[in-house]
């Protein structure tokens, strides 16, 4: 929402900014915040404890923006963290930049 606010008033470095962390960052459920504390280990993945649909309920999806700068998106492509749902952002990301 950051990110929808900042591109609509033109503030484009800070567009992409917040944008790119709520792309970045995995949908974590409850019970992987709590792993942790409870059982002393890590989730092997934050989102692979609870079934993927149930996380696109509690997580609202994210729609793409028209930040098409090639830099920024070559930056997303080398992201460290990857897991299904960065992926599908990112390929979301390129594929409404493909088609402008």
């Amino acid at each position: 929402m950051l990110a929808s606010i900042d591109f609509a008033d033109g503030n484009m470095e800070s567009a992409e900014d917040s944008y790119a962390r709520a792309l970045l960052l995995p949908e974590i459920s409850v019970h992987a915040e709590r792993t942790l504390r409870i059982y002393h280990v890590q989730a092997p993945v934050p989102d692979d404890l609870v079934p993927p649909g149930l996380l696109s309920y509690v997580s609202p999806e994210i729609h793409p923006l028209e930040i098409c700068n090639e830099e920024w998106l070559t930056g997303l492509r080398e992201a460290e963290f990857q897991s299904q749902d960065v992926s599908r952002r990112i390929t979301a990301q390129e594929d409404l930049c493909n088609t402008h």
